[in-house]
């Protein structure tokens, strides 16, 4: 199972990110994929090795991104035209 949740930077209140977690029911654990990102309503892949996401930047332009379920790298973005 996957999900965002909302986090800041102490020293910045202004400055917010959102990290993707992963939680595995087999073993009870739970993984942080990323830090300091803008990643939100994450997705995973039907085989589990991906996860799709919206991404926003500094300027709030959207992208998808498609990262790596193991160590949260991106794979792929994919920019509105």
């Amino acid at each position: 199972m996957e999900w965002c949740e909302s986090s800041f930077e102490e020293r910045w209140i202004n400055r917010d990110y959102s990290i993707i977690k992963i939680y595995d029911f087999e073993n009870g654990k739970e993984t942080k994929l990323t830090s300091r990102t803008k990643y939100f309503s994450p997705a995973p892949s039907p085989e589990g090795n991906k996860i799709a996401c919206i991404r926003y930047d500094e300027m709030s332009k959207c992208s998808i991104v498609i990262l790596d379920s193991k160590n949260g790298s991106v794979l792929k973005e994919i920019f509105k035209p």
